[in-house]
């Protein structure tokens, strides 16, 4: 959620399309509320405490999330070059 929020909201771009996002979005919020011990030891727990899943502006960006949201894109961007020098 963090790394495609960065893409969408920082990035600009998109590598999932909103039906996947919303449907991982509420996936996430039953597992918040089904297991809250659980959920309250993992990490960017604070950022996911109020999380509804209507949106991921607001969730945080640090260096991580940065970096794996680059390096997500990239491969992403490889595979569909890939794809289109394969198809001619």
């Amino acid at each position: 959620m963090l790394i495609h929020s960065n893409i969408y909201y920082k990035l600009g771009t998109s590598i999932i399309d909103d039906h996947r996002w919303d449907k991982w979005a509420r996936e996430l919020v039953d597992l918040q509320k089904a297991y809250p011990a659980i959920a309250a030891k993992v990490p960017y727990h604070e950022a996911f405490k109020d999380f509804d899943g209507s949106t991921g502006y607001n969730l945080p960006v640090d260096s991580w999330v940065a970096n794996a949201a680059i390096n997500l894109l990239r491969i992403h961007d490889g595979l569909q070059k890939d794809i289109e020098d394969m198809l001619g």
